[in-house]
C-alpha cells in the first residue's frame, strides 16, 4: 500500500466507520475510532511499510498546521481531532488533502 493509498484507508474508514472524540482506539466498525484509531487500526492490518507510515503521519501533521510536531505525534492529532465543534467532515478532509504534503 502506498502512502497515498494508506491515507484514503484512512479517510475511508473515519467517512464510513463510527468516528468520535476523546476515546483514543477502535476499530471504526463495532468501535468508534478517531483519527489516531483510524490511522492505527489500517497500520495494523500489516499492509503499509514503517517508512509509510512515517511519511503518511508526518503529511497529516503538516496538512493539520504542526508539521514540526511529529515527535508529539498521536497527542497533537488527538487534540486536533477532539478540539470543540470539530466535525468529522473536517477530519476526513483534512486526511485526504493531506496527500499533498507526500
Amino acid at each position: 500500500m502506498t502512502p497515498e493509498e494508506y491515507l484514503a484507508s484512512i479517510a475511508d474508514l473515519v467517512e464510513h466507520g463510527k468516528w468520535t472524540q476523546y476515546v483514543a482506539f477502535g476499530d471504526g466498525i463495532t468501535t468508534p475510532v478517531c483519527l489516531a484509531g483510524a490511522i492505527d487500526h489500517i497500520y495494523a492490518q500489516g499492509a503499509v511499510k514503517y517508512d509509510d507510515f512515517i511519511k503518511s503521519c508526518k503529511a497529516i501533521l503538516a496538512e493539520i498546521g504542526a508539521p514540526d510536531k511529529y515527535h508529539l505525534g498521536y497527542s497533537v492529532m488527538g487534540s486536533w481531532n477532539d478540539a470543540r465543534g470539530r466535525t468529522r467532515e473536517e477530519v476526513v478532509s483534512t486526511i485526504r488533502n493531506a496527500k499533498r504534503w507526500l
